[in-house]
């Protein structure tokens, strides 16, 4: 009986640590000189943060933008109200080898749900984002690949 105690416990805490496989760490880019974007993912104590640079070219126009978030991978909601009046909630969790989060904001009379998908290939080289948003005008998906580097 405690053989099967053990084992139950041990597969447990295994299971536990492959769902919150630590693969997302690192350094990942798409694109090309017109259309890139670089992506650092750092993990520790159950908080994920994203540092995603962006840049576009197209003639004689370029820009790009600079955006980091923080989320905590534990299921729990989350609030954040903008200067601007814009309600934010959201949450992060494993889902097996794939890091969800879910996004309900709100801005005047404009809902908007996003959900992200983030998961690393079996041999760790892809990153693959897929996300979802529904808003009064419909349903867009999208998907990014980013490689490791």
């Amino acid at each position: 009986m405690k053989t099967l105690a053990l084992t139950c416990i041990l597969s447990f805490a295994a299971a536990v640590a492959w769902a919150q496989d630590s693969s997302l760490t690192g350094n990942w880019t798409r694109g090309d000189r017109a259309n890139s974007a670089t992506c650092k993912i750092e993990q520790q104590s159950g908080n994920v943060t994203f540092r995603i640079d962006k840049h576009f070219s197209g003639g004689t126009l370029s820009g790009g933008s600079t955006e980091t978030e923080t989320y905590t991978a534990d299921g729990v909601e989350r609030d954040r109200k903008g200067d601007n009046g814009r309600q934010i909630w959201f949450t992060a969790y494993w889902q097996a080898r794939s890091l969800v989060i879910l996004q309900l904001s709100k801005d005047g009379y404009h809902v908007l749900s996003t959900r992200e998908t983030w998961t690393v290939s079996d041999d760790g080289v892809t990153l693959t984002k897929t996300t979802r948003r529904v808003d009064m005008d419909g349903i867009a998906e999208s998907t990014e690949e980013f490689q490791r580097h």
